[in-house]
């Protein structure tokens, strides 16, 4: 049980040390044809000096995946093919919302929202 307890909290200013600039990415010229497109309920982890962006929800569910690169300020799409991609002889099939993570077998993601035939919670771990 928890008796006598004391709480002690340090309150400092905030200080503004970063600035918001707009960024205008570049699209890489290995995937010339491919734009990336606004989305949401997508997913986003940040490694070393890029950020990698899959799935998610523009004008249709997607299950592509993009790398920003940070020093080139470019755009570069991973995985042009993911409609044919297979697990376990299945369709990798698009998703949105999902929980991710970097870990050491690369980047895992887990659950959102899947269509399959109708709107349900999806339980895959990719």
């Amino acid at each position: 049980y928890l008796l006598n307890w004391e709480l002690e909290v340090d309150v400092k200013p905030c200080v503004a040390r970063a600035k918001w600039e707009k960024l205008q990415p570049k699209m890489s010229s290995s995937s010339p044809t491919s734009i990336f497109s606004p989305r949401r309920l997508h997913t986003t982890v940040a490694v070393d000096d890029s950020i990698f962006v899959a799935g998610g929800f523009a004008e249709r569910r997607l299950s592509d995946l993009w790398r920003f690169d940070y020093d080139s300020n470019t755009w570069t799409e991973l995985n042009n093919h993911a409609a044919t991609m297979s697990r376990v002889g299945s369709k990798i099939w698009p998703m949105n919302g999902q929980a991710a993570s970097l870990g050491p077998s690369g980047l895992l993601a887990f659950g959102g929202i899947a269509k399959y035939g109708h709107l349900e919670q999806g339980h895959d771990l990719w």
